[in-house]
């Protein structure tokens, strides 16, 4: 998890100087920002300029908690712990700001896309022609098809990553398991691919999530609905975190074959009407 507090000098010279010295502030930053958690580390920081400001993003890991506001704290410790020091009063700051919109909190970012946040995690199956026109009504090659269409489409239309459909399983199980749903836009950039074996039609189909927000502790967590939901999952408490997101990555995927099932074999319409009307 990151948080990307903005410092402002009074000229771009100050700026460009205080950027050079940033890797040399990193330890000190991290033995200021770790003192208010038990599970918050000081991975990295990062700077970049922008006019007489400089950005700097801290990178922590975090344990089992998804740790917006474990990062916020430790952030605003390490600053102002800096900002007392004579190494700030000589560098030309004239304010700063907790945040200047880097870290992409709550927001979608090709920034999150390329440096994961919380966690980085792909889930994939196989389907065999069989089990695919059984089970959702159509060959693999119909399926293969119908993603392929819903790709081309996307990708003309500018579409902010290439799924048919993360949104809905991670709005649901973020709700249902106390994650910050603010944190779905940001989460939901994610990549679906499909690959038909020609000689025996079997269809593998992933999608890649680069940074699923989730934490089975800490937060909505602690509630007595969403304690339980978690339980259900198996992925409730202390080092239950990689198995949350590799649980809903796999709804995730599971609502993409569908939801291209659907639309491949022409149930799509027929489904909202027998099922999402009373």
């Amino acid at each position: 998890m990151s948080r990307a507090p903005a410092f402002r000098f009074e000229s771009v010279d100050n700026a460009v100087a205080f950027l050079k010295k940033v890797p040399m502030l990193e330890a000190q930053s991290g033995l200021d920002a770790e003192k208010t958690s038990r599970f918050a580390q000081l991975q990295s920081v990062k700077a970049s300029i922008i006019g007489k400001t400089v950005h700097i993003k801290f990178v922590y890991s975090c344990g089992d908690a998804t740790a917006q506001n474990m990062t916020t704290l430790a952030t605003h410790a390490a600053c102002t712990a800096f900002l007392k020091s004579a190494a700030a009063r000589d560098a030309g700051i004239i304010g700063w700001k907790i945040e200047g919109q880097m870290a992409s909190d709550k927001k979608g970012s090709w920034g999150s896309v390329f440096a994961a946040t919380g966690v980085e995690v792909v889930a994939w199956g196989v389907l065999d022609k069989t089990a695919c026109l059984e089970v959702l009504g159509l060959e693999t090659r119909q399926l293969y098809r119908a993603i392929m269409t819903l790709q081309d489409g996307g990708i003309r239309n500018g579409q902010f990553g290439s799924n048919v459909n993360t949104a809905n399983v991670m709005a649901a199980v973020f709700i249902a398991c106390g994650q910050d749903a603010g944190s779905v836009f940001k989460a939901g950039w994610s990549q679906l691919t499909a690959e038909l074996d020609s000689m025996t039609e079997e269809l593998t189909i992933s999608v890649y999530i680069p940074s699923l927000l989730v934490g089975p502790v800490g937060g909505g967590t602690g509630y007595a609905s969403q304690k339980e939901a978690l339980r259900l999952l198996g992925c409730d408490g202390d080092g239950k975190k990689y198995a949350f997101a590799e649980t809903v990555a796999a709804f995730c995927l599971a609502l993409n074959i569908s939801m291209a099932s659907a639309i491949g074999n022409d149930t799509f319409a027929a489904s909202h009407k027998n099922l999402a009307r009373l």
